[in-house]
Formats: structure tokens, C-alpha cells, sequence
């Protein structure tokens, strides 16, 4: 009767030690209401910003490319919009002249790994190594640090935000509706967010697929609808001081 009693406490308490862990992650990183926490997103990572601004953060995932990155840079200047750029490290070790173009031209730079790993599937020492190695590649090119960190597939866990806060980063996602699926058709995409656009949200674009002319003329059009609406691009961190 004893033993039992005694068995029963600890897997209480051990039980009770996880949720404590859990809470205290979830409140390192919900610092205010743009962590929007939820039935899908328990931990509060970032997905939208509450603001009455007509602002939207456009991000741009898995450059640099020479495909594509510089007609995307031109087209986000012809429309003065600002994005965050969320690069694997080695694509800017690969192309460093790209790099630095990002940042010349006004936008922000964010962490994507460095060989766009599922870091929910490797070690926490495995994970603050990669994206440590990816902040330094990304720091000594363009002498900024990124603060925002997006996880390829959206795959994130408590490891993963224990590894984003060694490494000074914050994760960042998309608002629920706009979540990116394999081989979206890109005009389809776009139409999706002029009709669930809404002040605050974050959109993600990916510069890594086949269909870069498709892609161009599609962010061409959002773009172009966006202003039209009356709304601005900017940059996450940008997004995050409006709430």
C-alpha cells in the first residue's frame, strides 16, 4: 500500500515537472499578445501581430537565389515594400553578393538553418550548432545578427524554442491561413490572401520553387492588391513594435 502510494507521487510530480517545463517555456516566449497561443500553436510561436495599421509582414524563405532573388528585391522596391528574408546559411555562404544585396536594399534577414533541417528531428546540441553556424555565416557578411528564426516545415517543439533562445532567435511562422502546401499553384496562393488579408498578418513566399516566372508575376499582382487596399510590407521586426 505504501510502495503504491509512494509510485503514484512521483509519477504525479513527474507528470506535474513537464507541465511546469511546458509553462515556463510558453511564458519565456509569449512576451505580450503577438505570440498568438491556441489549440494549434500551444506555444505562443509568433503568427500574427493584433495592430489597427494596414500592415502586412511579407516573408521570403529558402534564398538566396540567383534565380530569383534580385527580381524579387526589384519588385519589392518598385512597390516600396520591405520583407524578411529568411535564408539558409548555405545558400549566403554560397552566394554572399546576394546576401548583402538584401540587406542594402532595405529588407531583413532571418534564420532558416543551414540546409534547411527538421529540427525537431536532431539533438539540442545538433540544432544550437546549425543555427548558431547559420547567425555567424549571415553576421560576418552583412554585420547584422538575426533576431527571427522561421523552422523549415514549420516543425518546431519545446527543444527547438530551447535552441532558437541560446541562439538569441525568436520563432516566427505564418497566420494559419496563408500555411504553405507543396506545389501550390502560386496565383492561387495569392488570391487566398487578398481574401483572408487582414491587419497584421504574415505571409510567407519561398523563392526555392520551379515556377519562378509564375512566382514573380503572382508577388507582381499581391503587390499590386496590397497597395491598392491600402496596405504597407514590412519587415517582421517592423510588424512586432505595432502591436
Amino acid at each position: 500500500m505504501t510502495t503504491g502510494f509512494w509510485v503514484i507521487s512521483l509519477r504525479s510530480l513527474l507528470r506535474h515537472w513537464r507541465l511546469a517545463l511546458v509553462l515556463m517555456v510558453v511564458a519565456i516566449w509569449t512576451p505580450g499578445s503577438i505570440f498568438v497561443k491556441g489549440p494549434k500553436n500551444p506555444f505562443g510561436v509568433m503568427v500574427s501581430v493584433p495592430t489597427h495599421q494596414r500592415v502586412v509582414a511579407l516573408t521570403i524563405d529558402n534564398g538566396p537565389n540567383p534565380r530569383s532573388t534580385e527580381k524579387i528585391l526589384s519588385l519589392l522596391l518598385a512597390f516600396h515594400a520591405r520583407a524578411t528574408f529568411f535564408v539558409l546559411g548555405s545558400q549566403a555562404e554560397k552566394y554572399p553578393h546576394l546576401t548583402q544585396l538584401i540587406v542594402k536594399d532595405g529588407m531583413e534577414l532571418g534564420n532558416y538553418t543551414y540546409g534547411h533541417i527538421n529540427l525537431t528531428q536532431h539533438s539540442l546540441a545538433q540544432d544550437v550548432a546549425d543555427l548558431r553556424r547559420t547567425n555567424r555565416i549571415i553576421q560576418q557578411l552583412t554585420h547584422h545578427t538575426p533576431q527571427w528564426l522561421r523552422p523549415p516545415y514549420g516543425a518546431y517543439s519545446t527543444k527547438v524554442l530551447h535552441a532558437a533562445a541560446q541562439c538569441g532567435l525568436h520563432l516566427v511562422l505564418w497566420t494559419p491561413p496563408f500555411a504553405p502546401k507543396d506545389n501550390q499553384d502560386p496565383s492561387q496562393f495569392m488570391s487566398n490572401v487578398i481574401r483572408h488579408l487582414a491587419p497584421g498578418d504574415i505571409i510567407p513566399l519561398s523563392e526555392s520553387g520551379p515556377r519562378v516566372g509564375e512566382e514573380m508575376i503572382a508577388l507582381t499582382i499581391l503587390l499590386h492588391d496590397l497597395k491598392t487596399l491600402g496596405y504597407r510590407s514590412v519587415t517582421v521586426s517592423a510588424l512586432a513594435k505595432m502591436h
